[in-house]
């Protein structure tokens, strides 16, 4: 139970930072979900907004970030992925080795 405060400790404060950075670049006049690609239709009685623009961007940034923080793709175990029950090279796995997930 305590991993679980801590969890959500963490992840609140990481959307906080999230929204001050948001905050921040609309102060200095970065056009953040006011992008070309958003879209914006407005009616008598309804309007409809789409970030889509913008959402692009942010999985674009987002996905850098991750990938750097992880360790450039997570080459760092060779033995997994789509060849992890491959034989090694000159062998053959035992039925423990090749069938344990």
């Amino acid at each position: 139970m305590q991993d679980l405060g801590k969890t959500l400790v963490v992840i609140g404060l990481v959307l906080a930072v999230i929204g001050g950075v948001i905050l921040l670049a609309s102060c200095v006049g970065l056009p953040l979900g006011r992008l070309p690609g958003d879209i914006s239709r407005k009616g008598k009685n309804v309007s409809f907004y789409f970030p889509l623009g913008t959402s692009i961007l942010m999985c674009v940034v987002l996905s850098a970030i991750l990938y750097l923080i992880s360790g450039c793709g997570g080459r760092a175990n060779s033995r997994s992925g789509a060849n992890a029950n491959m034989p090694p090279e000159g062998g053959m796995l035992s039925n423990e080795e090749g069938f344990r997930r």
